[in-house]
């Protein structure tokens, strides 16, 4: 990734399009809502229910790319280095590390990735986008929560952290 390309995604806080936007692993994690949909005609409530759930769905699929800003009082090298010691800890498993820009699998069950972590380092602020990987069989935009609470977890390492080392 250029540096040109880096300056594009801060200014969008917004992540280009990656190997999780393949259109058939979406295409099969949305496919069992739709079976739902022709299954609950006869029953208005499961319907509501269903629709609704895919109202959702597609929320999630149109925002999952979006970065969420984290202020930190420490400067980007300051910054880099906090998201390289929380890794270390958290034994995340590096994809990508260019410059500013980290991609981790994060461990979901059995130690197997279920998610990608994007952490983009910049001057009081570190840039922050989880999304499920999915699996073979599909990829829904979201964990029913699972996301929400692995995002607050990883907002949690980063201010604590960033706190041990502000006030050294």
């Amino acid at each position: 990734m250029t540096e040109i390309e880096l300056l594009n995604i801060i200014k969008k806080k917004e992540l280009p399009k990656d190997e999780l936007d393949d259109f058939w692993d979406n295409f099969f994690g949305f496919l069992p809502l739709f079976i739902f949909i022709i299954l609950s005609k006869s029953n208005i409530a499961f319907l509501i229910v269903n629709l609704i759930l895919i109202f959702y769905t597609f929320y999630s699929k149109f925002n999952e790319k979006k970065l969420i800003t984290i202020v930190t009082p420490l400067n980007e090298a300051e910054n880099i280095s906090l998201i390289e010691n929380i890794a270390e800890e958290q034994q995340w498993k590096t994809k990508t590390k260019q410059n500013a820009l980290y991609e981790f699998y994060i461990p979901f069950l059995f130690n197997q990735p279920g998610h990608k972590l994007t952490l983009i380092a910049r001057d009081n602020a570190i840039l922050l986008n989880l999304r499920n990987i999915g699996s073979t069989k599909g990829r829904m935009p979201y964990l029913f929560g699972i996301d929400t609470l692995k995002e607050r977890k990883i907002i949690g390492l980063i201010n604590s952290t960033e706190h041990k080392i502000y006030s050294k």
